[in-house]
Parts: structure tokens; C-alpha cells; sequence
């Protein structure tokens, strides 16, 4: 199908379906720009845990970092450790 074709059948719609269309590529347009700052998340994750293992010889320390941000969307509140 032709882009001029495609357009002409766009204008036939009614505007409510032409409204979801419109949310529709927005919704898409917005999965592609948060998935770069997930990817980028990711990677920035992944190298603070190589550049810093030193730092966690502890193992029950290194066990928890290991995993302490892998849920980003996690509604879980951090509480300090009572150390003394």
C-alpha cells in the first residue's frame, strides 16, 4: 500500500479511531525512549558491580549486592542496618 493510499484511508476514519492511533504511536515512540535509559541502567549497573567487587569481601555483603538493584521497578524501602 502506498503512502498517499494510507493517508486517504486515515482521513476516512473517525476521529476518536484516529485519536487511538495517535496515542498508540505515542505509547510506542515512549517504549523505545525508556528502553534506551533501561539499557543504559543495565550497562551502568553491570560496571559499577565489576569496578567494585573489591569492595564487598564480606560475602554476605557481596551476596546482597549482587542483587540489591536488579528490580528497578521495586517498591521495597531500604532500612538501615543497626551496626552497634
Amino acid at each position: 500500500m502506498s503512502y498517499e493510499a494510507l493517508e486517504r484511508e486515515i482521513r476516512l476514519l473517525p476521529e476518536s479511531y484516529i485519536a487511538e492511533i495517535s496515542q498508540f504511536i505515542m505509547y510506542l515512540k515512549l517504549k523505545e525512549r525508556f528502553s534506551d535509559f533501561e539499557n543504559s541502567y543495565e550497562s551502568a549497573l553491570s560496571s559499577w558491580r565489576k569496578d567494585s567487587k573489591s569492595l564487598f569481601e564480606n560475602a554476605d555483603d557481596s551476596s546482597f549486592m549482587q542483587t540489591a538493584f536488579d528490580n528497578i521497578h521495586s517498591d521495597e524501602t531500604y532500612s538501615a542496618k543497626e551496626i552497634w
